[in-house]
């Protein structure tokens, strides 16, 4: 009863937030937003329950990769320090990499969820529907992800989202694509893309229409999944400095105070989401991945708003999705900058990860008392 009073109270005070937040004047000192009480998690850890499920994808790991893509799985290493014989010396070592179903299960390995799905499994998702509100990276690994499992994808447009439905279990996923968080529609950002251009415009002039005329006017997420982080850096803030001059080495990428407007706005798109799909809705950020050079500074760019976003998370209460920082190392990108190779083991590492979150999202109550930042 304690839990429930309490996200009844979380609701109030996060609507109340946002509609305050909403019509009040724009030039917000970059200090307010993420200062607001509201925005904090209201639990603590000496409230989380014993018996919460421990996040394999929260622990230390490794990929292992198998003998093709959909046999990716991430590995967490065990937390023992005891000495083990068979890793004592290099020389006996097995060479071969192959480690057993049985050992991957022992070792705590999260469940191949998207294999399953795939081979016709996953009737615990019958009903279900995700959101992910983001970029290219989003939309392909949704795209290859309902290819994989049998579902159909429908485009609204490579620059502006859509969605896939898997008839036989009612499951869908939404995709909303985001031209960075601007707080306005300014002439000289992504010149070439229709208006709006703010992350709120594009939510109520262009995706819920959308979904409305696809007969998706009620959809309701069971998870929302949401970044913006590689359109803010190559196209936003390179706008800005272009457009105001801004004179500054590459490799000391973005200002304290231009992380701070990318942090606000980060914060007032969480805002809005909850405003639309009540405030106890379960919602996760996607991490960066590194592309695969740094021109113009571009990967440090996206390195610092990702540590923004994260201090906001924890702010916020808001978990992480921490797909790209599994993927470092991994560059097999199809254009030589930043999109994975796909399908391959990114997508099924992905599907992993969505379906193993989705279905701890099925319990809301038990997602906000086990919320870990």
């Amino acid at each position: 009863m304690v839990l429930v009073g309490g996200l009844a109270l979380l609701s109030a005070a996060l609507t109340l937030l946002y509609l305050l937040r909403s019509s009040s004047r724009p030039q917000l000192s970059h200090l307010t937003v993420l200062s607001e009480p509201a925005l904090a998690w209201p639990g603590c850890a000496s409230s989380t329950p014993p018996d919460c499920p421990v996040d394999p994808f929260r622990r230390p790991g490794m990929i292992y990769w198998g003998g093709g893509a959909s046999e990716t799985r991430w590995l967490p290493f065990p937390p023992s320090l005891a000495s083990e014989p068979q890793f004592a010396s290099m020389e006996t070592l097995d060479r071969s990499g192959e480690l057993s179903e049985r050992d991957m299960d022992e070792l705590g390995a999260p469940e191949r969820l998207m294999p399953e799905m795939a081979r016709g499994g996953g009737a615990w998702a019958r009903g279900k529907s995700v959101l992910f509100i983001g970029d290219s990276h989003d939309r392909n690994n949704v795209y290859h992800f309902c290819d994989a499992v049998g579902g159909r994808y429908n485009s609204w447009g490579d620059h502006t989202g859509g969605w896939c439905r898997v008839d036989r279990l009612e499951l869908t996923l939404a995709v909303w694509f985001l031209y960075g968080l601007p707080d306005q529609d300014y002439p000289w950002h992504a010149p070439n893309e229709p208006r709006p251009k703010t992350a709120g415009g594009r939510i109520t002039e262009v995706f819920l229409p959308r979904m409305a005329a696809d007969g998706m006017g009620n959809f309701t997420p069971d998870l929302v999944v949401m970044s913006s982080l590689f359109w803010d850096s190559d196209h936003m803030f390179e706008g800005y400095f272009s457009e105001f001059a801004v004179q500054r080495p590459a490799q000391h990428g973005l200002s304290f105070h231009e992380l701070r407007f990318h942090q606000q706005q980060a914060a007032l798109l969480i805002s809005q989401i909850r405003a639309q799909y009540t405030p106890q809705v379960p919602l996760m950020y996607r991490s960066r991945h590194l592309r695969a050079n740094n021109d113009g500074g571009r990967m440090l760019r996206v390195t610092q708003m990702d540590q923004g976003w994260r201090a906001v998370c924890e702010r916020a209460g808001v978990r992480v999705f921490d797909w790209g920082s599994k993927l470092e190392g991994y560059t097999d990108y199809y254009d030589g900058q930043q999109h994975f190779a796909a399908p391959g083991p990114a997508t099924w590492l992905f599907g992993d990860m969505m379906l193993y979150y989705l279905r701890q999202a099925m319990d809301v109550e038990r997602w906000w008392a086990c919320f870990q930042p």
